[in-house]
């Protein structure tokens, strides 16, 4: 009884107007609404959602939506962040703040302007139009600057962050038009 109950409410919410959709309507049990109207979830964020959401306890991937913003998405990030196959030129908007990879590889980028500062795992801005790193993360777990405008060096990498781990650099195949 209490399985159908659970299954009937499910059926009810769906007709619930998008604009009033809360994390609960997306399966999210453990939440916060803030004194702004934004939400802390806990949970791996995969879709585009109705409502803002300022810290995600778990993985945030806005992959393959077509944005051209990341204005509007969380500040925080405890686990990763996947903004990759959008159409972002910059990062304006990024989470100040993510516990392990950023990649944002395989969007027009020609500016790293809002990237966090500090990525514990690996940063990729792979197959991009970007011809510098400049405000690129201050420290990074790995870094994967291949396929960009130009070919950067480990030492261009270098000059702008402070990697722990592995650093990929040069050309291996082109896909964005400059």
């Amino acid at each position: 009884m209490n399985k159908a109950k659970n299954i009937i409410d499910m059926m009810l919410e769906v007709n619930v107007p998008m604009d009033q959709r809360t994390p609960k309507h997306y399966g999210f049990k453990d939440y916060t609404k803030n004194s702004d109207g934004s939400y802390d979830v806990t949970g791996s964020v995969t879709i585009e959602l109705p409502f803002k959401v300022r810290k995600v306890k778990g993985n945030y991937h806005c992959r393959m939506l077509d944005l051209t913003t990341l204005e509007g998405g969380p500040t925080e990030v405890t686990g990763s962040f996947d903004c990759s196959l959008n159409k972002l030129k910059n990062l304006k908007g990024a989470p100040k703040k993510v516990g392990n990879y950023f990649i944002c590889g395989n969007n027009p980028l020609v500016s790293l302007q809002g990237c966090p500062k500090d990525i514990p795992g690996e940063f990729d801005c792979m197959n991009s139009n970007l011809k510098s790193l400049k405000g690129g993360p201050k420290t990074a777990g790995s870094f994967d600057c291949r396929d960009a405008a130009i070919s950067f060096t480990e030492e261009d990498v270098r000059a702008v962050t402070k990697v722990k781990g592995r650093i990929r650099t040069g050309m291996v195949r082109k896909v964005w038009n400059n």
